[in-house]
Protein backbone atom coordinates (compact mmCIF):
# COMPACT_ATOMS: atom_id res chain seq x y z
CA UNK A 1 0.00 0.00 0.00
CA UNK A 2 1.35 3.35 -1.00
CA UNK A 3 -1.02 5.46 1.06
CA UNK A 4 -2.11 7.34 -2.05
CA UNK A 5 -5.48 7.01 -3.64
CA UNK A 6 -5.32 5.48 -7.14
CA UNK A 7 -6.95 7.43 -9.94
CA UNK A 8 -8.41 5.58 -12.90
CA UNK A 9 -8.79 7.33 -16.23
CA UNK A 10 -11.19 6.14 -18.92
CA UNK A 11 -9.11 4.94 -21.87
CA UNK A 12 -9.98 3.32 -25.22
CA UNK A 13 -9.92 -0.22 -23.77
CA UNK A 14 -10.28 -1.89 -20.36
CA UNK A 15 -6.64 -2.93 -20.07
CA UNK A 16 -5.44 0.63 -20.63
CA UNK A 17 -8.00 1.95 -18.13
CA UNK A 18 -6.84 -0.55 -15.50
CA UNK A 19 -3.19 0.32 -16.24
CA UNK A 20 -3.95 3.99 -15.55
CA UNK A 21 -4.46 3.18 -11.84
CA UNK A 22 -0.75 2.41 -11.58
CA UNK A 23 -0.90 -1.13 -10.21
CA UNK A 24 1.69 -3.59 -11.60
CA UNK A 25 0.65 -6.15 -14.22
CA UNK A 26 1.22 -9.81 -13.38
CA UNK A 27 0.49 -13.08 -15.18
CA UNK A 28 -3.01 -14.32 -14.29
CA UNK A 29 -1.57 -17.57 -12.93
CA UNK A 30 0.09 -15.54 -10.14
CA UNK A 31 -3.02 -13.57 -9.17
CA UNK A 32 -3.92 -13.71 -5.49
CA UNK A 33 -7.32 -13.30 -3.91
CA UNK A 34 -8.47 -9.70 -4.45
CA UNK A 35 -6.30 -8.95 -7.49
CA UNK A 36 -8.05 -7.49 -10.54
CA UNK A 37 -8.18 -9.71 -13.64
CA UNK A 38 -9.21 -9.16 -17.25
CA UNK A 39 -11.05 -11.81 -19.26
CA UNK A 40 -11.81 -11.47 -22.95
CA UNK A 41 -14.71 -12.10 -25.30
CA UNK A 42 -16.37 -9.90 -24.20
CA UNK A 43 -13.65 -7.99 -22.34
CA UNK A 44 -14.55 -7.56 -18.67
CA UNK A 45 -12.82 -6.86 -15.38
CA UNK A 46 -13.26 -9.11 -12.39
CA UNK A 47 -11.65 -10.16 -9.13
CA UNK A 48 -9.49 -13.18 -8.43
CA UNK A 49 -11.15 -15.44 -5.87
CA UNK A 50 -10.22 -18.72 -4.22
CA UNK A 51 -9.17 -21.91 -5.97
CA UNK A 52 -7.87 -20.46 -9.23
CA UNK A 53 -11.15 -18.80 -10.18
CA UNK A 54 -12.21 -15.26 -10.95
CA UNK A 55 -15.59 -13.66 -10.33
CA UNK A 56 -17.30 -11.26 -12.74
CA UNK A 57 -20.61 -9.41 -12.57
CA UNK A 58 -23.03 -10.98 -15.02
CA UNK A 59 -26.63 -10.28 -16.01
CA UNK A 60 -27.91 -12.66 -13.31
CA UNK A 61 -25.35 -12.13 -10.56
CA UNK A 62 -21.77 -13.30 -10.19
CA UNK A 63 -20.22 -15.50 -12.84
CA UNK A 64 -17.10 -17.50 -12.02
CA UNK A 65 -14.50 -18.50 -14.58
CA UNK A 66 -11.19 -20.35 -14.31
CA UNK A 67 -8.26 -17.98 -13.89
CA UNK A 68 -6.79 -19.57 -17.04
CA UNK A 69 -9.51 -17.79 -19.06
CA UNK A 70 -8.05 -14.45 -17.99
CA UNK A 71 -5.51 -12.62 -20.14
CA UNK A 72 -4.07 -10.08 -17.68
CA UNK A 73 -4.01 -9.42 -13.94
CA UNK A 74 -3.01 -6.51 -11.72
CA UNK A 75 -1.57 -6.89 -8.22
CA UNK A 76 -3.62 -4.85 -5.77
CA UNK A 77 -1.94 -4.03 -2.48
Amino acid sequence: MTGTRPEVRVMPDLAASADSAGFPRIPPAFARMGDVVLAGDPPRLGISVDGGRAAFVGPRGLTRLPITDCTTAWRIG
